[in-house]
């Protein structure tokens, strides 16, 4: 498992909004990539395969509404590495990506 909180300069996050969490094992195969929605900043994914994962958040509203994962695979490629093992649980509190220029 992977849980967590996600974090930002605002105090309160999530403030009433939905706030999504991404797990990448591929930032170039969005096949691969597993999201879950939050409202209070909290999240945690089960059922994590052992392996590396790049582990990110964002607002969806910094996207215009995200309807597509992918304006976040520039973001998902420069995400830090995490590695899980079997059996492992981690505890990570992903600081809300910004959003690129560049991102459609």
């Amino acid at each position: 498992d992977i849980s967590g909180a996600l974090t930002s300069n605002d105090p309160d996050p999530a403030a009433g909004r939905r706030l999504l969490a991404v797990l990448v094992r591929d930032a170039n195969d969005i096949a691969t990539w597993r999201d879950v929605s939050t409202t209070d900043a909290k999240f945690v994914f089960h059922g994590i395969r052992p392996g590396k994962y790049r582990l990110f958040a964002v607002d969806p509203a910094s996207f215009g509404g995200l309807r597509t994962l992918d304006p976040l695979k520039g973001i998902a490629q420069r995400a830090d590495e995490i590695e899980i093992g079997s059996n492992g649980r981690l505890v990570r509190n992903p600081q809300l990506s910004a959003r690129e220029p560049d991102a459609k």
